[in-house]
């Protein structure tokens, strides 16, 4: 998903915006934090760590900035 993608989901429903991203990157974001915590963490600790991580991205995340390209960096 490119940054205006996101953005223009976003002006029509932030809601949507968000179900979009997390769809497109949900598998990318459990990867990187399965093989980070496998040795460490149940299926529990993992899953919330995931949920923990797309919120903090839907919170920090800021569509109005002059980006262009790929969000997969910031995520």
């Amino acid at each position: 998903m490119t940054h205006e993608e996101y953005r223009k989901a976003s002006e029509s429903s932030k809601e949507e915006a968000q179900r979009i991203l997390f769809n497109e990157y949900f598998n990318y974001v459990y990867t990187i934090v399965f093989s980070r915590l496998r040795s460490c963490a149940n299926r529990e600790d993992i899953e919330e760590c995931v949920s923990d991580s797309f919120a903090d991205i839907y919170i920090h995340y800021d569509e109005n900035r002059d980006v262009s390209g790929d969000i997969s960096g910031f995520i």
